[in-house]
């Protein structure tokens, strides 16, 4: 018999399979051997199975030891832990309540002590607040009873879950205690052991340098089912526990960005129903669990940064792994704006347009200040929304349609919403309307032809006669040549309608072609001049300046034609498709005096 070995060059069944087949018939006891008609070939089927099946396991192993390869939740976790990185856990939405406290009982000082209930619902679904930590208002000795302080209170939301454990004489060398409960926030974990409260270390932020054998610490890992574990020290790294030791673990679970944009907060405070609610900034920053992709690209930046946060994308991968609520982050060195020793971010939350006042003291006191170097000043800076408004007509035929226009106009809207989450609507993202065009011909077969043409929209709110935003810009340059059939350039720049203090008749801001912005009254359909100089345009940059006027309070809408309808952006704006403003008619393309009369003018 032949001592040759078959060779397994190819982990495709058929492939193994003849690959067998050819060891054999190299092998004279199987001369002209009939394998396919055989029940050899039954016994060459199960070989080459038994082969393929090992292959697929090998190469499945395989890929689970590698970080951009593994598939399986608790395997990336785990070759994650040799980079020092814990996958972010669900985070509990904040919100900072005013309270107004009566004084009572001559008491000079109150305390709202930590766990304080606070309840709220959003119509359907009730949520629970709590307090982390103790609040206290003075009042003066010689203020009467019934005399109101007002105390800012931050509240977490969740559910309080109270833990106990006892050490036994299993758990000496790094023991480890199972929370079980899935949706905890780490962040709001508290352990106590006979009654002294432990600190935890993360690898990520402190290390274990200043570590000895004496020091009350415990480490928080991910359990292989989302859940999570709590490990003590042994004796070396990490007071070890005794026999007997009793371990108290509080914590939050917590319904995560559900409970984002929550506004209507109740304070319920043990004996204390006189308190009362006299301001709300909506709770924010509540997120999901670290998604597999997220922990995949995250962990390496995150290493990459040393725990220390120096560059650019130090600071992206600390944020996205420490703070949930994002949609979009850019970071930039305040050397590119002219003001060295700071550092620029902004972030586009999940939950709204921009951070809640309380969200940016949580990011720069409590995650950017463990990593921030001394010298560098971290800012935030709100983020400026330019929306596009899109108005299209598309040509279908009839032939192919198998529903109606009115679906296709529905596809093309939905279409908006889409791309607003994935290519559109990040920082330094820009528009293409080929892409665009090309998105909506592939929504449905019966779509022939799309003309598209965009408006640039820019929002900005009049607060007690104040604008927010009185500069701006649309970073990118204005039409500026007439359109077809004017006469002459302008009617680039409008204004949604709006009211002055004082004043029934609406009025709006448009442009006389020459960088001048007018502010005119709309009288029976007619604009009449209020203000020569209500502001400035600059068609080249796209940058407007508008003066000082007396705005009700309320939104005011600037919009622009650009030049092109390609449209980038830069620094802290950013593109968002505004479904609301957009239009689309679908038109059948045999109806010719129809898309005469709807195609979309450069002016329109």
């Amino acid at each position: 018999m032949s001592q040759n070995r078959p060779v397994i060059a190819n982990p495709d069944f058929d492939d193994i399979k003849q690959d067998i087949i050819s060891h054999f018939k190299a092998d004279s006891t199987f001369a002209d051997y009939d394998f396919k008609g055989s029940a050899m070939n039954t016994i060459i089927d199960i070989l080459a199975y038994n082969t393929h099946y090992n292959n697929l396991t090998a190469n499945y192993l395989l890929n689970e030891s590698f970080l951009d390869t593994a598939l399986m939740r608790n395997n990336i976790v785990s070759i994650s832990k040799m980079l020092n990185y814990t996958p972010r856990s669900k985070s509990a939405a904040k919100a900072k309540v005013t309270l107004r406290i009566p004084k009572i009982n001559n008491q000079n000082v109150y305390t709202i002590p930590s766990g304080s209930l606070f309840t709220s619902t959003d119509g359907t679904n009730s949520y629970n607040f709590y307090t982390l930590k103790n609040f206290s208002v003075q009042y003066d000795a010689s203020e009467p009873n019934g005399t109101t302080k007002d105390v800012e209170v931050e509240i977490c939301e969740g559910d309080k879950i109270t833990q106990r454990f006892s050490a036994t004489t299993e758990h000496t060398n790094f023991p480890k205690f199972s929370l079980g409960n899935k949706g905890i926030d780490t962040k709001t974990l508290q352990v106590s052991v006979n009654g002294d409260l432990w600190t935890p270390v993360s690898n990520e932020t402190q290390g274990t340098t200043d570590v000895s054998n004496l020091s009350t610490i415990y480490f928080v890992e991910e359990s292989r089912d989302l859940t999570h574990s709590i490990m003590f020290g042994n004796g070396v790294l990490g007071k070890a526990l005794e026999v007997g030791d009793e371990i108290l673990a509080t914590y939050l679970i917590t319904s995560g960005a559900d409970a984002n944009g929550i506004n209507v907060i109740t304070p319920s405070i043990s004996g204390r129903d006189d308190i009362t609610t006299v301001s709300i900034a909506p709770a924010q920053g509540g997120g999901d669990e670290e998604t597999i992709r997220e922990i995949k690209d995250n962990a390496p930046h995150f290493f990459q940064a040393q725990f220390r946060a120096v560059t650019e994308n130090d600071y992206k991968a600390i944020l996205k792994k420490e703070y949930a609520d994002i949609q979009a982050l850019n970071v930039y060195g305040g050397e590119t704006v002219g003001k060295p020793g700071k550092v620029f971010f902004s972030i586009k939350p999940k939950s709204g347009d921009k951070l809640t006042e309380q969200a940016k003291l949580t990011i720069t006191r409590d995650i950017l200040s463990k990593f921030n170097l001394v010298t560098v000043t971290p800012t935030v800076v709100d983020p400026l929304i330019t929306r596009i408004i899109v108005k299209s007509v598309i040509q279908y035929d009839n032939a192919k349609l198998a529903s109606s226009a009115e679906v296709l106009e529905a596809k093309v809207l939905a279409l908006y919403n889409v791309l607003n989450s994935s290519y559109i609507g990040d920082f330094l993202e820009s528009f293409s309307v080929s892409r665009l065009t090309q998105e909506i011909l592939k929504l449905d077969k019966a779509i022939t032809a799309v003309n598209p043409r965009i408006n640039l929209r820019f929002n900005v709110n009049a607060v007690n006669g104040l604008l927010d935003n009185s500069s701006f810009s649309f970073n990118n340059r204005l039409h500026t040549e007439p359109f077809a059939g004017e006469a002459s350039v302008g009617g680039v720049i409008t204004s949604t309608l709006f009211k002055r203090s004082g004043r029934e008749v609406f009025s709006r801001f448009v442009d006389d072609g020459k960088g001048v912005l007018r502010l005119v009254d709309v009288v029976e359909g007619e604009d009449v001049i209020v203000n020569t100089a209500g502001g400035t345009v600059n068609y080249e940059t796209g940058e407007i300046n508008i003066s000082d006027f007396d705005p009700e309070d309320g939104q005011i809408g600037i919009i622009a034609v650009p030049e092109s309808f390609d449209v980038s952006v830069s620094g802290n704006y950013l593109l968002q498709i505004s479904t609301g403003d957009s239009t689309v008619r679908a038109i059948d393309k045999d109806d010719t005096a129809s898309l005469n009369l709807f195609n979309v003018s450069r002016a329109s």
